[in-house]
């Protein structure tokens, strides 16, 4: 089974690096052809920013702990002695709090407590309920504003290969911030599935980005008294946040389950199910900063 896993990881990291490096050498070709011996530049840029994106984000998540379950339904269930020690985990690993200060004394509060209420079960799982649901409340709102970046960012760019490598360094960062916000990431079997979710997300992004090229979209730009440059962005942006938003609530499934679930159809429509209630909120927010950026741009451009 492990060797079967490391396989597993090793062909999506492959796959993953090809397509990446391909479309980096075609951008620094054409970033060549405007300036010469720019695209040298350009590599060191790029392979520093991989590093920085996409290598230590995906370490950090392997390397966090890992624990059985975050739902609450699941924690009713632990007895007193396990109960206390999963106080201990949370209070040890908070790093949904920013500030390192204020991490410090929730960590000494959490401690403290399971130690002072050793025994009362009730008070326990009360605590730890509390604790959850402020868990919860950040790994929503990083999902959400990774969401909307993958809004704004494909949307504005108009770019396949650029879509391609902007989406998987924006999911690669939501899997390290729902990890962290959580403090505990899924099992390896399950991140390999996430991660081969995330490749197959910024493939889809930059296929749709190249249907919409493909597709005329005049007389319908016309009929509704849009630019078609608007729809297309529109339309980018809403795909690509839809995607991140899966991601992210996939993850978020296997962080509240644990490795006592691997059913990849159930997180899959859990994933949907929940990127389709926030689709329209993250579109109608992303859609305000669209306008405002593009007028910006505009402006700046007629100036």
């Amino acid at each position: 089974m492990k060797k079967n896993l490391i396989l597993a990881l090793v062909v999506i990291l492959a796959i993953g690096t090809v397509l990446l490096v391909g479309n980096l050498i075609i951008i620094g070709d054409k970033v060549a052809a405007l300036f010469p011996y720019a695209d040298y530049v350009f590599y060191g840029i790029i392979g520093f920013l991989v590093v920085l994106f996409l290598i230590i984000p995906f370490v950090k998540v392997f390397l966090s702990p890992q624990l059985p379950a975050l739902d609450e339904t699941e924690v009713d269930g632990l007895p007193e002695k396990e109960l206390r020690e999963l106080g201990f985990l949370l209070a040890k690993n908070n790093y949904y709090i920013k500030d390192a200060g204020q991490r410090k004394m929730h960590k000494a509060g959490l401690k403290d407590y399971f130690n002072q209420h050793v025994g009362d079960k009730e008070l326990m799982i009360r605590k730890i309920s509390i604790e959850l649901e402020k868990r919860y409340q950040s790994l929503n709102e990083c999902i959400y504003t990774e969401a909307l970046t993958a809004f704004v960012i494909t949307g504005l760019s108009q770019n396949g290969r650029l879509d391609f490598i902007s989406l998987l360094v924006i999911n690669f960062r939501l899997v390290r911030k729902v990890v962290e916000a959580s403090g505990f990431r899924p099992t390896y079997k399950q991140l390999i599935w996430v991660y081969y979710n995330v490749l197959a997300s910024a493939l889809l992004t930059n296929l749709s980005d190249d249907m919409l090229d493909d597709i005329d979209m005049t007389s319908f730009a016309q009929s509704i008294k849009l630019p078609a440059f608007v729809i297309s962005s529109f339309l980018d942006g809403a795909f690509s946040a839809l995607l991140t938003l899966r991601i992210g609530y996939i993850t978020k499934y296997y962080v509240l389950k644990g490795r006592k679930s691997f059913d990849k159809k159930v997180a899959r429509r859990y994933g949907i199910k929940n990127a389709r209630k926030e689709i329209l909120n993250v579109a109608k927010q992303g859609k305000d900063v669209l306008k405002k950026k593009m007028k910006n741009l505009i402006t700046a451009t007629s100036d």
